[in-house]
């Protein structure tokens, strides 16, 4: 990979360090008790959050968060970018969508 592309991919996996970090900020909150009309639609608000979002959804964050951190320790590694598979180069498209894959469109 060169210079000026490893530099993109680290801006590339920063900004979604940031996006998904703010993400998990947001399933973090807790819910305006304003939205409410009463203690028990309240309760209810709270219960449907609680189901609808937080553990699952911060799990899934959480694990995509780890992904992008590994991707980044890995970005100076001589073989990011190369298909652990076949060894070709693994296009920029996919890296810039999956920085994570490990593996070339062909092979994935």
């Amino acid at each position: 990979m060169r210079e000026d592309e490893m530099q993109h991919m680290t801006n590339v996996i920063f900004t979604m360090i940031k996006s998904i970090n703010s993400e998990i900020e947001e399933i973090k909150k807790p819910v305006n008790p304003d939205n409410a009309i009463s203690l028990l639609s309240r309760t209810d608000t709270i219960n449907n959050k609680r189901i609808n979002e937080s553990e699952s959804a911060l799990k899934e964050k959480k694990d995509l968060l780890q992904k992008l951190n590994r991707a980044l320790e890995k970005i100076e590694d001589k073989n990011f970018g190369k298909c652990v598979k076949c060894g070709n180069d693994i296009s920029i498209g996919r890296l810039e969508y999956m920085p994570w894959t490990s593996k070339c469109i062909n092979c994935a």
